[in-house]
């Protein structure tokens, strides 16, 4: 019993990556059009780096790759705990929208999110 649930936590980490890698790659893509490969790397940099002062153990870095920009993220994340690396790749896209609202306004930041994340609501 304790393997299969070790298993599906496994599978659930692996899930909130891909999913934060999804999300981080559409935005990318879609700033990356106005603020260039390098703003949105000093942004998601930045937001890296606030979430590490609450998470230490986020190791990431923003990358140009087809597939992926936020290197290390699903490495960094093994063997921890579910509920702290939910709440650290959490910590990490809030921190990546507030800088997106913070650098460009609310309704230019509401822009890039709805560009980039079609269906997704923000209050």
């Amino acid at each position: 019993m304790t393997t299969l649930l070790v298993g599906e936590e496994e599978r659930a980490l692996q899930q909130m990556v891909e999913a934060a890698e999804s999300i981080s790659l559409r935005l990318r893509d879609q700033l990356a059009e106005v603020v260039g490969r390098d703003g949105v790397r000093a942004i998601a940099v930045r937001a890296v780096g606030l979430t590490r002062a609450e998470f230490p153990f986020l190791s990431v870095e923003p990358v140009f790759e087809q597939e992926r920009f936020l290197k290390g993220l699903a490495t960094s994340v093994q063997r921890r705990d579910p509920v702290e690396v939910v709440e650290a790749v959490s910590t990490m896209l809030a921190n990546l929208l507030g800088l997106l609202f913070r650098l460009f306004g609310s309704a230019l930041a509401r822009r890039f999110i709805h560009d980039a994340l079609p269906g997704i609501e923000i209050g």
